[in-house]
């Protein structure tokens, strides 16, 4: 699944001295990516579900 511009970001420095910078980023950008994945899922539902379902028959009982 993909989906184009759904989050983007730059930072100044190395990522290993910008983490909590990054955390930051992602952090005030939660919203949008919620929105994104909840998206995403939904043009993939039917495929999601039978994957799911076929999944679920293949699995030994018990």
């Amino acid at each position: 699944m993909t989906r184009s511009n759904a989050l983007g970001g730059s930072a100044q420095g190395w990522c290993s001295e910008r983490s909590n910078g990054i955390d930051r980023m992602i952090a005030a950008r939660h919203d949008k990516l919620h929105v994104q994945m909840l998206a995403m899922v939904e043009q993939d539902r039917a495929v999601l579900l039978a994957e799911a379902d076929n999944a679920r028959r293949t699995q030994p009982e018990g």
